[in-house]
């Protein structure tokens, strides 16, 4: 499939009938399970869309969760995400802002915690840990910059202040010295090496290195998926093997090892 790609995943079983009524204008919410462990994926499904190709495209950003409905640490969250996308002016956090929400949303609505993906192998590369009502962390690595927030506050990481093409350097002075949100700049700060078990692979699969050089600082030492690998939930096991996160073989093997499960439908369907 194409390396765009997103999903919902959970390790406990959520509740579909409540998903179902999760109020998104552009699908259909779609659910299946892994036939040898307890993982469950969700997506908003277009059209006839079903099995792999439900999760082959980049996930709606038109939605905004109902802030009376989450923790205040949350609401305390987006309004700082939504400040930094004002502030910065670029597309890449106004969808951070939308996806952080419909995350929130799903968690709640499905009454389990929940990991959000959404990466391409160029310009995007985003998690997302949920429970519900409540925003654990969120990390988007985009062109030029890249986004956590995590425990209260926003961290803004820019490697190359004079290299943006996300938005003009000047619009950084909107933020410094922001109450919770750290800007740094430069290249003296780079996040930690992912963890050794989390990119562990398996005989046969392609893992995805960056070119050499130092042309797109932005890659951190060649990790691609970073965030979709890093804080994906350990108690779903290996990321490259449940969804091939981390390799070339993104969704590969999705059809033969994962079932649908929602909505009862897709079933009859493939039957």
């Amino acid at each position: 499939m194409g390396w765009s790609s997103y999903g919902y995943v959970f390790t406990r079983q959520p509740n579909w009938d409540r998903l179902r009524e999760l109020p998104v204008r552009s699908g259909r919410v779609v659910g299946y399970k892994h036939r040898a462990k307890d993982v469950w994926l969700a997506g908003i499904a277009h059209g006839s869309d079903r099995g792999a190709a439900a999760f082959a495209f980049q996930p709606t950003a038109d939605f905004t969760v109902d802030r009376r409905t989450v923790t205040p640490e949350t609401r305390q969250l987006l309004a700082r995400l939504d400040q930094l996308g004002a502030a910065l002016d670029t597309q890449y956090l106004r969808f951070s802002s939308g996806w952080a929400g419909l995350a929130v949303a799903v968690a709640t609505r499905a009454e389990v915690p929940a990991f959000f993906f959404t990466a391409d192998d160029e310009f995007l590369d985003v998690g997302c840990r949920v429970e519900p009502r409540r925003l654990v962390e969120f990390a988007g690595k985009f062109p030029d910059f890249l986004t956590r927030c995590k425990d209260g506050a926003v961290r803004v990481l820019v490697p190359d202040p004079n290299g943006l093409s996300s938005f003009p350097a000047e619009r950084l002075d909107g933020i410094r010295g922001r109450e919770g949100i750290e800007l740094i700049v430069g290249g003296g700060r780079q996040p930690p090496p992912l963890p050794v078990a989390a990119v562990r692979g398996r005989p046969g699969k392609r893992h995805r290195r960056a070119p050499p050089g130092g042309e797109d600082f932005a890659r951190w030492g060649g990790a691609f998926y970073r965030f979709p690998v890093e804080l994906w939930p350990p108690e779903a096991g290996n990321p490259a093997d449940v969804l091939g996160l981390g390799t070339w073989d993104l969704f590969d093997t999705f059809d033969r090892d994962f079932e649908p499960v929602f909505p009862a439908s897709i079933r009859r369907r493939r039957a």
